[in-house]
């Protein structure tokens, strides 16, 4: 800045000038860091989102298959009841 002027000494203005500039600059930066912020912290809700969706679907998939475990193993009981075997004594 001392080039800019001529040597010459700086003003109450060029401070306050300068000044806004730095205030300006500054908001400009954490505006973007606030924003960066916000992308990055939707970015890691949608991604839990999401796991927590497959784990969902993994449980849903993994209480289907024991409820059909136990109606076969139900059908293979009513059938064994049903059916007499060679080995019953008379």
């Amino acid at each position: 800045m001392v080039r800019e002027n001529g040597g010459l000494h700086y003003t109450n203005e060029d401070y306050e000038k300068a000044d806004k500039e730095l205030q300006r600059k500054a908001l400009e930066i954490k505006k973007k860091n606030d924003q960066e912020r916000i992308e990055n912290e939707e970015k890691i809700k949608k991604e839990i989102k999401k796991q927590y969706e497959l784990e969902q679907q993994q449980l849903e998939q993994e209480l289907q298959r024991a409820r059909e475990r136990e109606r076969e193993r139900e059908k293979k009981n009513l059938f064994d009841r049903k059916t007499p075997t060679a080995y019953t004594k008379t």
